[in-house]
């Protein structure tokens, strides 16, 4: 993961995306997608098969929220998101302020899980039936405590 292009071709395998359309769909040099695809599959990630075919030796469905992955994120996606314009009108979001107990927090938190493997079952289903273009999206679904200290001078302090 610290070779942010061979995290890049790693992911869009191992979301079932052969290697020539995601070097077409970034304009990517054939030699740079052999040269990641080697690298891969030295790292035992992928296996290469006949006809140029690829495949993940690792299963699609695995929970990236540990570190490497988490820094990673942190340095190259979570920008897209902290500098979205949320009014736009191309914007889709939902947000919502809920109050739970302990059992409540995680039973939201593996309601985002169900709804990343959901978006990867879309994803598929998708890329299987639609005859149209396609254009790449990310999504991020997170929970968090409420920061309430912007009620600081409400309450005289």
């Amino acid at each position: 993961m610290a070779d942010e292009f061979l995290a890049l071709m790693f992911v869009t395998i191992l979301s079932g995306y052969p290697p020539e359309e995601t070097a077409t769909d970034f304009a990517l040099p054939p030699r740079l997608i052999e040269s990641a695809l080697s690298r891969l599959e030295r790292l035992a990630l992928i296996d290469r098969l006949p006809g140029g075919r690829v495949r993940s030796l690792v299963d699609g469905t695995i929970i990236w929220n540990k570190a490497p992955m988490r820094t990673l994120f942190e340095q190259r996606m979570k920008t897209q998101f902290v500098t979205m314009d949320f009014s736009a009108a191309e914007s889709v979001y939902a947000s919502e302020m809920v109050k739970l107990s302990p059992q409540g927090a995680a039973t939201l938190a593996e309601l985002i899980e169900e709804f990343r493997r959901k978006v990867q079952a879309l994803a598929r289903h998708d890329r299987d039936t639609t005859h149209r273009p396609a254009s790449w999206f990310v999504s991020l679904a997170v929970m968090r405590p409420l920061d309430t200290s912007g009620l600081d001078r409400l309450r005289g302090g």
